[in-house]
């Protein structure tokens, strides 16, 4: 069996990193992988001369929609599709890359439980497919003792403008704007705002590209007022964070109490990560599923800081709550830390998440 992943440019290196321990866990299962990288012209002419034609492929992964448009050899993605399955991939919520999906014979791999709900409801197949690690990557003995960690909580991610968001929904702030300072994340606003269902009540609003526009908007607006908040609530527990992050500076003269530091490569932000005692993760829209900034902190023996009721329901104390950093004992952290290890070593590898795929096709 042969499969082939189409790539293409990412923030951080991120998707490299995902591609890479794909790859890995897929070989140790004998599928063989090709990669077609369609970050620029050169690239996918370069990478094109490289594979197979696409017939050959058993299934196709696309990163975020990346080259679903290309042909290859006279053999579009699309016609492939009709015949064999193309999953595609995505980090975020479907909402921003609806107008890819609907219409298109993909099944969607959604890191959170509801983003597979909001597919669904606007009839695009999707399986829950939450961030893991590579099997082959995982190695306790890279593990640090914690009494040799850095006294560090690295915050991994960029700024988010606010007064941009709240400026981009003025023309509809009166239509949208009390629910959006009540609701946490996007799905909630499209449920409250009738565009999905919630509870009994049936969806009352079509989805059509206005209304998206202003979701997309609300996404940002609701991730941008979450993350400022989550900086002044770590501030007021006088927990000092390390943001790490593409523009995370300008939040320096809102809430100076925290470092801040540019965007790293994500090999360098892997090591950092290693090195500190904590990594702390706060995500709205993300509340039912698994995020890097949990699963990769645990594979490399640091425990995550985080406050979602799924993700205790899922690690127990191997996600260590904020009131808890304060008096956790090393033996604690060890003990913990080796049940979360475990855990992700046994279900969220790459090669766990692939496996029931595999087998059905």
């Amino acid at each position: 069996m042969k499969a082939l992943f189409i790539s293409g440019s990412n923030q951080y290196g991120v998707l490299n990193h995902f591609l890479a321990g794909m790859r890995a866990d897929l070989a140790a299962m004998n599928i063989a992988t090709d990669e077609l990288d369609v970050s620029d012209a050169h690239s996918l002419e370069k990478s094109a001369a490289q594979i197979s034609e696409l017939q050959h492929y058993a299934f196709i992964v696309s990163f975020n929609c990346m080259g679903l448009d290309i042909t290859v050899e006279g053999y579009s993605v699309s016609e492939f599709a009709k015949r064999r399955k193309v999953f595609v991939m995505l980090v975020d919520h479907p909402l921003h890359l609806l107008h890819h999906l609907i219409g298109s014979n993909v099944t969607v791999l959604c890191i959170d439980q509801e983003h597979v709900g909001f597919c669904q409801v606007c009839q695009i197949n999707a399986l829950y497919f939450p961030h893991a690690v590579a099997e082959s990557g995982l190695n306790r003995e890279g593990f640090i003792a914690v009494e040799n960690k850095k006294d560090e909580i690295i915050y991994p991610v960029s700024y988010f403008d606010l007064a941009g968001a709240r400026k981009k929904l003025a023309p509809v702030w009166n239509q949208v704007g009390d629910v959006l300072e009540q609701v946490t994340n996007v799905t909630r606003f499209l449920q409250v705002i009738g565009v999905l269902p919630f509870g009994s009540k049936a969806a009352t609003i079509p989805l059509d590209e206005n209304v998206r526009s202003v979701a997309m908007f609300a996404d940002f607006y609701i991730r941008a007022k979450s993350r400022l908040s989550f900086l002044e609530e770590c501030y007021k527990k006088n927990l000092r964070l390390t943001v790490i992050g593409n523009s995370s500076e300008k939040y320096q003269d809102i809430v100076p109490y925290h470092r801040y530091e540019k965007a790293l490569p994500f090999n360098l932000l892997k090591e950092r990560m290693r090195q500190a005692k904590f990594v702390a993760h706060n995500s709205p829209g993300f509340e039912l599923g698994l995020h890097e900034r949990i699963v990769i902190p645990l594979s490399l023996g640091t425990l995550p800081l985080a406050s979602m009721t799924f993700l205790k329901q899922t690690f127990g104390h191997a996600v260590v709550s904020f009131d808890d950093t304060a008096h956790l004992k090393p033996s604690e952290y060890t003990d913990y830390l080796d049940k979360g290890y475990n855990k992700i070593a046994k279900e969220h590898t790459w090669r766990a998440q692939w496996t029931p795929i595999i087998e059905q096709l």
